[in-house]
């Protein structure tokens, strides 16, 4: 099931893992039980797997291979300092003030032993002056799909630098005064570090630029803290100085997410089982460490000269400043620290053998409860050894910590993920200032659509992405109309939506013990003649249920709660899902399920959060809620009209027959529509 790993899949919506059968519903029944739920089936690194059977071991035997491993490169790092100092001679004064403590000759040495890399691949990774630009690209580090080619060229982006010159100083003219003074303080910070060289006067020292260069404007922005107070960071508009149409190609970059951990999590649960027992000591801890100045520690392209362009305070003229490592806002920049990124967990993970993620810069790891020295062993692999720096105020251990505005909970068997008040916070006031100005650019649409994809992983795990492709298509979006980005009915069904499940507070508990039950599996389906039908199967009581109502017995209440309600048969497909989740919600609760509906409008849409039919919107907005809030696990399917075993029940029919055979043996249940309960139940999801 490797194409629902990816997040485009995700948003398209249309699965159909099993295809048509011969034999029909009896055939697919069959496969359908055997299928194993995605959330489970997620693929996992050769290293970290290895990384995760290691730490299963007794804590002792990993502490004692950390300290042999750490003993043996401080020796090797210690030998090979003469040639260090070799490499560090040969560079100028800006490259030697960002190379810092680096080792690149121990680098070379653990690519060699671990079998990470070649030398082509450390040169690129090294900041020994080798270039580093947004077209970098690794086989076996990045998936690599059919890139496109950069939207311009460089020499198109040279020929424009006036243009973006004078746009800087339009939007520069409007800077308040305190911004402006918090940018050259930053920039002249950074010179004395050696990460920027400068200041060059536009007129006066027009001698010393280059005749092509990139142009780029530095502004601040605030990011609220949960403390209250307010940090304002430095940041370089890569885009708005065109460099990202001219350095970036479209290759994603693996960036993990909360479910790889949960997996990591399981996986370590289950091999401790497997090795010691049901009386094994399973609690888990986990830490977190952040790389400090990721960005301003690699070296950026020597041959593609980027300039910051920023505003004097004392004399108001416009000054540039030559940029020597990556760009913090240049996208360009985070596929180059994504190698880099990726060469230091591998390390982790094949050296100490300390299963290890990152997501860009912030790193997290899983180890047992009991392996109390993990986090310093990796720290001090990272800082005395590879000679990286880190923020030590922000680094996390133990069975509590919040990764990336997730609060993370560890217990015996169990993990909580819960999105913060001040997180959910920060996002109500976003989606309500869009939803009050009825407008969304990309660029907040962006930030928005990547704060709120963690929520859904919260809420629903893998298994669910509702009401995130509108934000997304805003985020990629290029139309303007009349100088605005007005939200437009679908965008703001979306944030709507969101601002309703963002205003309450939500978290999701996963058992990390080997599934004890086995997912349920429903099949939905609606006629145009008679009605709708359902059936429920739960393969660890080998009971099914299922109910068959003509359309007639459900108008009363259909009337009175969905007064606009059509007749068009995907209104009555959706309409199913929603009446199956409310009847039978005591037994989808907690559990993993299957759902396979047979009309590709209805299936496609439940998964996206989105139908062309602006009915099925509203039922398909409380499809999500109700699963949210019975904790139920929902991973929608196509199947084949023919292969639907709820095809009987919707034309009034028992699904016994066409279940076959291999399923005369189980016990079944009919179930009756009780108005008054559903009524009841569609209040409460309503508030």
């Amino acid at each position: 099931m490797a194409e629902h790993d990816t997040k485009v899949g995700k948003q398209r919506g249309l699965f159909m893992t099993i295809p048509k059968t011969e034999q029909g519903p009896a055939e697919h029944l069959c496969q359908a039980l055997g299928l194993s739920f995605p959330e489970r089936a997620r693929a996992c690194p050769a290293d970290q797997e290895k990384a995760i059977e290691f730490a299963s071991e007794p804590v002792h035997k990993q502490q004692l291979h950390r300290k042999k491993a750490l003993r043996y490169w401080r020796a090797r790092a210690r030998a090979l300092e003469p040639e260090r100092q070799a490499l560090l001679e040969k560079l100028g004064d800006a490259e030697r003030g960002v190379v810092g403590d680096s080792h690149l000759p121990v680098l070379r040495e653990m690519f060699l032993a671990t079998g990470l890399g070649g030398t082509e691949y450390l040169q690129r990774l090294s900041k020994d002056g080798t270039a580093i630009i947004g077209t970098l690209r690794e086989e076996g580090v990045y998936p690599v799909k059919g890139s496109e080619a950069p939207k311009m060229s460089l020499e198109e982006l040279y020929r424009r630098k006036e243009d973006v010159i004078q746009h800087i100083e339009r939007v520069t003219a409007r800077d308040a005064a305190e911004d402006r003074q918090l940018v050259w303080d930053s920039l002249k910070s950074e010179a004395g570090r050696g990460v920027v060289s400068g200041p060059f006067h536009l007129d006066k020292d027009k001698d010393q630029l280059p005749e092509s260069f990139v142009v780029l404007r530095r502004f601040i922005v605030e990011q609220p803290k949960p403390d209250g107070t307010v940090k304002k960071r430095p940041c370089d508009d890569g885009r708005r100085g065109l460099c990202n149409e001219a350095t970036s190609i479209h290759t994603p970059i693996c960036l993990p997410g909360i479910d790889d951990l949960v997996s990591d999590l399981e996986r370590l649960t289950r091999r401790i089982l497997d090795k010691e027992g049901d009386a094994a000591d399973v609690r888990l801890a986990s830490w977190i460490a952040d790389h400090s100045d990721a960005y301003k520690r690699l070296l950026a392209a020597q041959d593609v000269p980027v300039y910051i362009a920023a505003v004097s305070p004392c004399d108001g003229s416009l000054y540039l400043w030559r940029a020597t490592t990556l760009v913090f806002g240049e996208s360009g920049a985070v596929l180059g620290y994504g190698s880099y990124s990726s060469m230091t967990t591998c390390l982790v993970r094949r050296i100490l053998g300390c299963p290890t993620r990152a997501y860009v810069d912030d790193y997290l790891g899983v180890h047992r409860y009991l392996d109390d020295s993990m986090l310093d062993d990796v720290l001090e692999f990272l800082r005395d050894i590879l000679g990286q720096a880190f923020n030590y105020e922000k680094t996390q251990r133990g069975v509590v910590v919040i990764w990336l505005g997730v609060r993370i909970s560890l217990e015996a068997f169990a993990v909580t993920l819960d999105i913060g008040d001040f997180q959910r916070k920060r996002l109500r006031d976003s989606i309500a200032t869009a939803l009050a100005a009825d407008e969304l650019a990309p660029e907040p649409a962006g930030k928005m659509a990547g704060r709120l994809s963690w929520c859904s992983s919260v809420a629903f795990g893998r298994n669910g992405r509702a009401y995130l492709p509108p934000i997304y298509a805003r985020q990629h979006s290029q139309r303007q109309t009349v100088g605005r980005w007005p939200l437009g009915k679908r965008l703001r069904e979306a944030l709507q939506w969101w601002a309703g499940t963002m205003s309450s507070a939500f978290s999701r508990t996963k058992s990390l013990m080997p599934a004890s039950r086995r997912p349920l599996v429903l099949y939905t389906d609606a006629s145009g003649l008679y009605g709708v039908g359902a059936v429920l199967l739960d393969q660890d009581t080998q009971r099914f249920k299922w109910f068959s109502f003509h359309y007639a017995e459900l108008m009363p209440v259909v009337r009175a709660l969905f007064p606009d309600f059509t007749e068009e048969i995907e209104y009555w497909e959706t309409f199913t899902f929603l009446l199956a989740a409310i009847m039978w919600r005591d037994d989808l609760r907690g559990r993993q399920t299957f759902v396979f509906i047979d009309n590709e409008c209805s299936q496609a849409s439940t998964t996206k959060g989105w139908s062309e039919s602006e009915k099925c919107n509203g039922l398909i907005a409380l499809i999500w809620r109700h699963l949210l809030a019975i904790d139920a696990e929902a991973w929608v399917e196509r199947v084949a009209s023919d292969d639907n075993c709820a095809d009987p029940p919707s034309r009034g029919i028992s699904p016994r027959k066409a279940m076959g055979a291999a399923f005369s043996a189980w016990g079944s249940d009919r179930v009756g529509f009780d108005g008054a309960d559903f009524h009841r139940v569609w209040e409460s999801i309503k508030q």
